[in-house]
This record gives C-alpha cells, sequence and structure tokens, in this order.
C-alpha cells in the first residue's frame, strides 16, 4: 500500500501568569497523501478505525486527504458523498480533499491543488443555475484543466442531464 502521512503537532500558547510547565502538544493537521493507484486497495483501507483515531484525539484535527492518482481520489470523494467514509469529520468540517494536479503554465509544468469540498458549487450556464456536488465538483476540474471549453460543456450535459430536478450540493 503506498501512503504516506504527516501529522502537524501544535502547542497551544502559554497563558501569561502562568509558570512555565511542559506545554501539551495536539495534533492540528493530519496529512494522508494516496499514492496508491489501485482503487481496491484504496476501498479496503479501514476508514471506520482511521475515523475512530480522529474522534479518539483531545481536539479533532482536520484530515487533508490528498492524491494525484484520478480513479484512487475520485473513490475517496464518491465514498464520502454518499456518507460511507469519514461522515463525522465531514459533518464537523474537519475534512479535506485535496486534488494535486498538473497544469502548463507558460510552458512551465506546475503543480496545482484544489480542497473539492470547498471549490465552487454553483454556476449559471446559460442563464441556468447548476449546484455540483463534490463528485461533480472533482469531474468539472477534471474538465477544465483540459480546456473552458471541456468544462462548459460539462455543466450543459448536467443540466440537460437534470431536464429541470432540482439537486443539491454537499
Amino acid at each position: 500500500m503506498s501512503f504516506s502521512t504527516v501529522i502537524r503537532l501544535d502547542a497551544p500558547p502559554i497563558s501569561s501568569g502562568t509558570a512555565a510547565s511542559p506545554t501539551k502538544r495536539v495534533i492540528s493537521r493530519w496529512e494522508l497523501d494516496i499514492k496508491e493507484e489501485d482503487v481496491d486497495v484504496i476501498r479496503a483501507v479501514d476508514w471506520d478505525l482511521l475515523q475512530a483515531l480522529l474522534l479518539r484525539l483531545d481536539q479533532v484535527p482536520t484530515l487533508a486527504i490528498q492524491s494525484k492518482n484520478e480513479s484512487a481520489f475520485r473513490w475517496v470523494v464518491q465514498a464520502v458523498g454518499q456518507g460511507s467514509i469519514l461522515a463525522p469529520a465531514l459533518r464537523a468540517e474537519h475534512l479535506e480533499l485535496r486534488w494535486i494536479y498538473d497544469s502548463e503554465a507558460d510552458s512551465d509544468r506546475q503543480q496545482g491543488s484544489l480542497d473539492i469540498l470547498s471549490a465552487q458549487s454553483h454556476y449559471l450556464v446559460d442563464d441556468m443555475p447548476v449546484a455540483l456536488n463534490p463528485v461533480e465538483r472533482f469531474e468539472l476540474e477534471l474538465r477544465s484543466l483540459t480546456s473552458e471549453d471541456a468544462a462548459i460543456s460539462y455543466l450543459r450535459t448536467l443540466l440537460s442531464d437534470r431536464s429541470g430536478n432540482d439537486r443539491t450540493c454537499l
């Protein structure tokens, strides 16, 4: 399994007038970088155990899951959106789903990232509103990396497929 993790520890500020004592460090951020390409391996992760571990901490940190792998990241976004994994972290707003992508700017390859959960979710296409759930936001981001026309075409397809039905986003 190919993952890397970074845990950031922070010490709370010492209040004035107190004797210097060892400060208790808390986990403020937990980053899980998914490098695995096999979606079945990602699916087999004990997500309930990870969630239970997060909830046992004194202060629940932000869990940032990031990946450059399209299929693995898509599965995580779908599972979170369906409430299959990490629902308490999502409800508590302690979750980031960060897509890492390569972009070309002025013929230089650059790396960028986007938190799918905080990405724009409402668009106007042909004067019609379109609300996107996290999976649709990710799909739109993939298309926008190709071209603006591909992104607009995707939004028009969503609008057409919904044929007037109102859908909400996360």
